[in-house]
């Protein structure tokens, strides 16, 4: 069948101005090219569209069928290039997301809430890594973005500063109440501690620490996994220098010392990061959006019992 796209276009065009000539003009084609595109359409269909007359043309009873068909076609077609153009203004397309494993218990749900209520489009994928081997993760691609404590040991990426928070001396409190006042860093030397691998920021600076306070840790266990320490924790059988948000804030947080380590105090500053080189896409960008949201939500629960960042310091928008 010959009736293209091309050529309904043609007659549509003939049609709704009434005139041959006035179409040829529209459409920026010879009048005798734009008569033989007619020919062929009435031969295809073999009747005749259009009753040619020294005024212009009208329709006959097929061409004032096909004339309604094209309208419906014609408009069906805008409408999806609008919604195609409009779905391209929209964030959209994959993003793969690195976050440090002690964040990402408590960050996960809210983040994703956001995200399929804001950014349906936006196909999320998290990574919850220890924090040092998401540098090898970013370097290499892996993911596109990432929220992580060290940011500034990164190279050749870009950030967007989020959460503060302070470390503590976490421990369990039986018995009696409690005790939530700062401790200095050299009075915890002899406590039996549960404390992260080496792939863990948390251990790089509760390292830096005791270098710096000159004491020698007790490390009871060295465990990978964020789950067993909370466990090691909670079970009372060590403490651990972590952050807060490690622990729910209404079923263990109650059952726990936790204590702001001062002397030397130990702040971390968690940060959004990406590989430099070209600006984030849409739906980089609505990840970035989503993750200081619920950061701010997080903070304003007391569940991350920090200080969100100003949203002026982010610094690579386009």
């Amino acid at each position: 069948m010959s009736l293209s796209l091309q050529r309904l276009k043609y007659f549509h065009a003939i049609a709704k101005s009434t005139s041959i000539t006035k179409a040829a003009d529209v459409l920026n084609i010879a009048q005798p090219a734009l008569s033989y595109q007619l020919a062929a359409i009435e031969r295809e269909l073999g009747t005749k569209l259009l009753e040619r007359s020294n005024t212009g043309v009208t329709l006959t009873t097929a061409g004032r069928i096909l004339f309604q068909r094209t309208n419906m076609i014609f408009r069906e077609i805008e409408d999806a290039e609008n919604e195609i153009r409009e779905t391209v203004r929209l964030p959209h397309g994959p993003v793969t997301l690195a976050l440090a494993v002690t964040m990402a218990r408590q960050l996960v749900p809210p983040l994703l809430r956001i995200v399929d209520r804001s950014y349906p489009l936006v196909q999320l994928k998290i990574l919850d890594v220890p924090s040092l081997p998401a540098f090898e993760i970013m370097r290499t691609g892996r993911a596109d973005l990432a929220l992580v404590p060290n940011a500034a040991d990164m190279e050749n990426c870009e950030t967007i500063p989020a959460y503060r928070e302070r470390l503590c001396f976490i421990s369990r409190a039986d018995p009696g109440p409690p005790v939530n006042r700062p401790i200095r860093f050299a009075m915890i030397a002899g406590e039996p501690l549960v404390l992260s691998g080496r792939t863990y920021d948390l251990r790089k600076r509760a390292e830096e620490a005791a270098i710096a306070c000159g004491v020698t840790l007790n490390l009871r266990y060295e465990q990978e996994s964020q789950e067993i320490v909370r466990a090691i924790v909670l079970e009372g059988l060590a403490g651990t220098i972590t952050q807060a948000a490690l622990f729910d804030p209404h079923a263990e947080r109650p059952r726990l010392n936790i204590r702001p380590l001062v002397e030397p105090e130990i702040i971390r500053t968690h940060a959004i990061v990406r590989r430099g080189g070209q600006p984030p896409t849409l739906a980089q960008e609505a990840i970035i959006d989503a993750l200081l949201l619920a950061i701010s939500e997080l903070v304003a629960a007391r569940v991350f019992p920090g200080n969100t960042l100003p949203r002026e310091s982010r610094s690579f928008y386009r």
